[in-house]
């Protein structure tokens, strides 16, 4: 619209959309904004291993609408570490903005994430503090299981480590807040 780069469906009926599984257990919320100049009936639906709800969205016609959904309205039948895919089925011509998933950010003392994770002294391939799971290469020829170091974003929240007790093997990690209210695991194999 206008100069803003926007996903536009004209004469909606349904719209599908297959990505690769991605988890967002770490969110709460999916952010989306849309404008119309005629549809009378929006339906967004998020997909897990071809399944999923739909959530009926406000429509007014000529205004741009935010809405913020709960992510556990979709659940069940969702999973939300295994979401694949969307559906957005309704009439008319819709105009889309602004898609994303949130959460609201850690009070202090609450925040049980990472803000590295390394093994043998080495940061893991692709550290995200929004991955929970990874497949790591070792070094052709280790023969011990690594060490595990754990950096919280928090410096007052702990971690536990797990090591596993041979090779091929998986290593969890279980993060506290420095609360105690909120835990996270982590995993790594190799």
């Amino acid at each position: 619209m206008e100069g803003n780069n926007t996903l536009k469906y004209d004469y909606l009926d349904y719209q599908g959309t297959h990505f690769a599984a991605t988890d967002l257990t770490l969110f709460e919320k999916l952010h989306i904004d849309f404008w119309t100049p005629n549809s009378t009936n929006l339906q967004f639906q998020l997909i897990s291993q071809g399944v999923g709800t739909f959530v009926n969205l406000p429509v007014s016609t000529e205004e741009w609408i935010s809405v913020d959904i709960d992510l556990q309205d979709f659940v069940p039948p969702v999973d939300l570490s295994n979401v694949d895919g969307f559906l957005v089925e309704g009439n008319g011509t819709i105009y889309f903005d602004n898609w994303y998933f949130w959460k609201e950010p850690y009070g202090q003392g609450y925040d049980p994430t990472l803000s590295n994770l390394l093994i043998d002294g080495e940061s893991v391939p692709g550290f995200s503090p929004n991955i929970l799971h990874y497949d790591v290469d070792l070094p052709y020829g280790t023969s011990e299981v690594p060490t595990t170091t754990a950096i919280s974003t928090d410096p007052q929240a702990g971690y536990v480590t797990n090591n596993a007790t041979s090779l091929p093997g998986t290593t969890s990690v279980l993060v506290t807040s420095a609360n105690g209210a909120n835990t996270l695991s982590l995993y790594y194999s190799f």
